[in-house]
């Protein structure tokens, strides 16, 4: 893990400043909701990323609702995985409540347990009123080592798959054998009754999916991404195009805009007002 790093704008004296500095760079362990705040005068500048431990943390983007009925859309994101053999949810819009495949939801995951796929998966469950699934996943070894690589989905919400693709290549996709799924192009207004969105955890009756990741550049889109556009931003997160974006976190430092826990945890949306706030062990470090 990558010790957090702070420049300092000096207001008191340059010998203070350095030695709270120095203090709070070895404590990269304490929770977000717990860290001591930032003091007067030093502003954390970072070119981050956002950092899970797998221990209970995640991020909860606060005003999510106002992308819950999307029927089309893109959500791209770039991605670290510490352990190749874990089982991760990285992205989830899910409806509170019901268990298991049960409940509405739409969410990517990684997979690397069982006999080491190391693949990206996308399910998509209309919940319990009898729809169909859609859990297409990547063929093995889609995500190789655990360095950076940009997962791009892309739903059109028509008859066709859902598109997944690795590092600006579409990846071939299977359907998963559980719950009748196929490879189906579900978006997040397909899961019913959602009710909430998070980074690094579904939640359902309960918090499922935690992982030990990074992830920077989080984006999401009203519209279906060109391949072209995909591939200019696996090239390059700063090709994110601005038409229909509604949700572009660059995790580059915590703020505090009045979300969820008091303090300097706040993630703002550089797109809109999809605000989110980071939760328990969730540190921003340099990327």
């Amino acid at each position: 893990m990558k010790n957090l790093l702070y420049i300092p704008f000096i207001k008191t004296t340059a010998i203070l400043s350095v030695l709270w500095c120095a203090l709070f760079l070895t404590n990269t362990s304490c929770n977000t909701a717990t860290c001591p705040h930032t003091p007067e005068g030093i502003t954390p500048i970072i070119n981050g990323a956002i950092q899970l431990d797998g221990v209970n943390d995640y991020v909860d983007l606060q005003f999510a609702p106002s992308i819950y009925d999307l029927q089309v859309g893109t959500v791209s994101f770039w991605v670290k995985i510490e352990n190749l053999t874990d089982a991760i949810t990285l992205f989830s819009v899910a409806q509170t409540g019901p268990t298991g495949f049960s409940a509405s939801s739409w969410a990517v995951s990684y997979r690397g347990d069982l006999t080491s796929q190391k693949q990206i998966q996308m399910t998509g469950v209309k919940g319990n009123t009898g729809g169909a699934t859609s859990d297409p996943y990547t063929s093995a070894n889609s995500i190789p080592d655990n360095d950076w690589h940009n997962v791009t989905i892309v739903s059109n919400n028509n008859s066709d798959n859902v598109e997944i693709y690795v590092d600006g290549t579409l990846k071939t996709i299977t359907a998963g054998a559980c719950c009748g799924g196929d490879t189906k192009d579900f978006f997040f207004a397909d899961a019913t009754n959602i009710d909430n969105a998070k980074i690094g955890v579904i939640l359902r009756n309960t918090f499922l999916g935690y992982g030990k990741f990074s992830m920077d550049d989080f984006c999401i889109w009203n519209r279906a991404l060109s391949l072209s556009e995909v591939q200019a931003l696996a090239a390059n997160p700063l090709n994110a195009p601005a038409s229909g974006l509604l949700v572009h976190y660059t995790f580059d430092k915590f703020e505090d805009l009045g979300q969820g826990f008091s303090g300097v945890n706040d993630i703002k949306d550089k797109a809109g007002s999809n605000h989110a706030d980071a939760v328990n062990g969730v540190l921003i470090a340099e990327h």
